[in-house]
């Protein structure tokens, strides 16, 4: 909310949204201006600070990435286990950061000395 001290820049949308007309933007800006949102928001931040393995599947959830991965694996092999680490890897199959590709390698090292 970078423009939240400056009322001035917040009377017109920006050149992006142009296509916003005036009662809409001014509604919008009420509303997220609104000391109850902004408390809200900060409470939605706190919270998510606090996940340390946040997922990447953007709007397909985990339904989807069911539905994906069942494409190319057996379904016995699709578990809650396989889909978490899939959630979390990036396109090319890397994490984004060492403290989620660690806690996957625990994952998998885990599932390895199960017998089946």
């Amino acid at each position: 909310m970078p423009y939240l001290d400056d009322p001035e820049s917040l009377k017109f949308p920006p050149d992006d949204y142009r296509f916003i007309n005036k009662d809409h933007w001014t509604q919008f800006v009420a509303e997220r201006t609104n000391p109850k949102f902004l408390e809200l928001r900060r409470i939605a931040q706190a919270r998510r600070e606090k996940n340390k393995y946040p997922h990447r599947m953007s709007r397909k959830g985990y339904v989807g990435l069911e539905e994906e991965l069942s494409t190319t694996m057996d379904e016995e092999e699709v578990d809650r286990a396989t889909l978490w680490i899939a959630a979390r890897q990036t396109k090319q199959g890397t994490f984004k950061d060492e403290g989620t590709k660690q806690c996957a390698d625990k994952i998998v090292k885990e599932l390895e000395g199960k017998d089946c």
